[in-house]
């Protein structure tokens, strides 16, 4: 019996190559015998690429049959066709960001014009919305905050507050600094995505199951299409009322009310079974505030800049990520210092130490949004 294992194993060209001189040796051809560089193994050997190439194509194509088993294009494919589920695609970093002008110049731009940039990464952005930003002075500057939406998709644009500290646009006297992070996500996952055709399975159902709620959440869209910004939800375990509570919550903590808006009206096509009422409401942020020290080996070539940002990047995408109302500990649940101080450790080899971690409690319909500072000591500094 042929297992799906083996199906979807194909051989590589070396295999293939000593399959075909064996069979053109039994067939009585000293294939064997053929001088190395000759035109017979050189075509024994394209041949057999050829086939491996192929091979491959048709062990993905079987694979695309079984959701385990799918990946990559073969399971956006899959999901389409069978589960009528659309892959999430990667998304621009979005946020806000503040100029402060300290100097007489009045500046105008339209969207798009302007380019700002995180001075660590490299990374750029421009304004999402109009600029008109009036003279000030140094006792008297004059501000306003823009959204700004990054120029490069997916998460590596993603910066932790704070960062976006540069104007590649010349404002004189105008500084810019995000209070808040701005945060992108990369493409749906594999996994993700066969956990969402999964979720569609439980929306075929009546009576409301929680995969139901899931698949109505992950596959909310706005009026014009777009998937909402949402990565994070909770779902309440059980109900002596008929009532089932749902939080939300985006990248950046606290969601958009339109994008709430939008998975109420999917849950309700979705997901809501008759006599149950459905409370559905964007989480509230709740900073974590913590002034961490990281202390540090330091060897030669040490880098502390490159080690701060490493730590502040580790920490946007354990934030961006945590499960709204925390994780919990007996009857307390929340954001841990033991937590933070992991994540910190996992983020430079060259780290040994953390001071100032501390725990955050959160209630049912609290998350977390990271708002550490971090400075980095190495070891034997002042």
């Amino acid at each position: 019996m042929i297992t799906i294992d083996q199906l979807l194993t194909a051989p590589d060209g070396d295999a293939i190559f000593a399959r075909f001189i064996s069979n053109l040796v039994a067939m009585k051809i000293p294939a064997d015998k053929w001088r190395a560089g000759g035109s017979g193994r050189l075509i024994a050997r394209i041949a057999s690429t050829v086939y491996s190439e192929g091979w491959l194509v048709v062990a993905q194509a079987i694979g695309a049959g079984f959701l385990p088993k799918a990946s990559g294009p073969w399971l956006v494919l899959l999901a389409h066709y069978v589960y009528g589920v659309e892959a999430i695609p990667a998304s621009f970093a979005t946020g806000l960001l503040t100029l402060t002008n300290r100097a007489g110049g009045v500046y105008s731009y339209a969207p798009g014009e302007a380019t700002f940039q995180d001075s660590a990464t490299g990374k750029t952005y421009t304004n999402d919305e109009a600029i008109s930003l009036a003279g000030g002075s140094t006792g008297s500057p004059t501000t306003q905050t823009i959204a700004i939406v990054a120029t490069e998709v997916g998460a590596s644009s993603s910066a932790p507050p704070g960062a976006i500290d540069t104007l590649v646009t010349v404002m004189l006297g105008v500084t810019c600094s995000n209070s808040a992070a701005v945060v992108g996500q990369d493409a749906q996952s594999d996994d993700d995505l066969r956990a969402l055709c999964l979720a569609k399975l439980g929306s075929l159902s009546v009576r409301g199951p929680r995969s139901a709620y899931d698949y109505a959440i992950r596959t909310a869209t706005r009026l014009d299409g777009s998937p909402v910004n949402i990565n994070r939800w909770a779902v309440s375990s059980a109900s002596s009322t008929g009532t089932v509570t749902v939080y939300l919550a985006a990248p950046s903590g606290t969601p958009d009310p339109t994008d709430v808006d939008a998975v109420v009206a999917s849950i309700e096509a979705k997901a809501r079974p008759e006599a149950v009422t459905v409370s559905t409401s964007g989480a509230t942020a709740v900073a974590y505030t913590a002034s961490l020290t990281v202390w540090c080996l330091a060897s030669p070539g040490f880098d502390s800049a490159a080690v701060q940002l490493a730590v502040e990047e580790a920490l946007l995408a354990y934030f961006t990520s945590y499960r709204i109302g925390g994780l919990a500990t007996g009857t307390e649940r929340g954001v841990f210092a033991s937590a933070i101080d992991g994540v910190v450790r996992s983020a430079d080899p060259s780290v040994f130490a953390v001071d100032g971690a501390i725990d955050l409690a959160l209630t049912a319909g609290e998350v977390a949004t990271d708002s550490t500072t971090v400075t980095v000591r190495p070891m034997g500094a002042p």
